[in-house]
């Protein structure tokens, strides 16, 4: 009666361990969508599949697979001393490799989580900082240009046409609508047979580029 009993024992670890495996690996499922989705708490549900669980369904796995495993090879017949030892080392590595991986190289790893999320926390908070200086910074420049665009002088055609280069007066130039002091190129309100005190706009774009009009002095806009 004694082997019967103890078989009997084996069998209820076996559905023990069944039972517990299956548990354990729903609520490692549930942990990890806790950790991605949100669904759950992040630091219960990181407790949970990263401490917790994998022991337990590691230590189901064994006491599950381990038995399944030697009632196959009593049913073939194979049985023995050395099938004996064979699975026990294999187990044995298994659970030795997994305790390794555990403790060394996810310790390893989450410590290189926990520094990459606090490197990319860190680097979010100087983005989002630098973002608003800039943002601060391009406000101020739209603002200062807009007063710089308000103190300046609006020409028509009639009063640019007054400032030609001749007779001593400033030679003035508008180009893309903003009005330059070009007294320095033109002579007696000439240039390359351009005249003074009108809108150059066409002719300087067809012997000349943008930059090249910028270190003039700006004394208004084109109305």
């Amino acid at each position: 009666m004694e082997p019967k009993k103890n078989k009997i024992s084996l069998i209820q670890i076996d559905r023990a361990s069944a039972w517990v495996l299956l548990f354990s690996i729903i609520a490692y499922m549930l942990s990890g969508y806790g950790l991605t989705k949100g669904i759950f708490d992040s630091q219960v549900s990181l407790f949970l599949h990263r401490t917790i669980l994998p022991t337990i369904t590691m230590i189901a796995f064994v006491g599950h697979t381990s038995l399944a495993v030697k009632n196959a090879m009593m049913r073939k017949r194979i049985w023995n001393k050395i099938t004996k030892i064979l699975l026990i080392s294999v187990y044995t590595l298994g659970f030795l490799g997994f305790v390794y991986l555990e403790v060394f190289v996810m310790r390893d790893n989450k410590k290189a989580s926990t520094n990459k999320t606090a490197v990319i926390e860190k680097t979010t908070i100087e983005n989002e900082n630098s973002q608003v200086t800039g943002d601060v910074n391009k406000n101020l420049d739209e603002e200062n240009t807009e007063n710089t665009n308000t103190e300046q002088k609006v020409f028509t055609i009639k009063e640019l046409s007054q400032y030609n280069g001749k007779n001593g007066s400033p030679a003035y130039a508008a180009v893309d609508g903003v009005v330059y002091d070009m007294t320095e190129v033109f002579e007696n309100g000439t240039h390359f047979g351009h005249l003074a005190g009108e809108e150059l706009t066409e002719g300087f774009y067809k012997k000349h580029v943008k930059s090249q009009i910028t270190k003039y002095p700006v004394v208004g806009i084109l109305e």
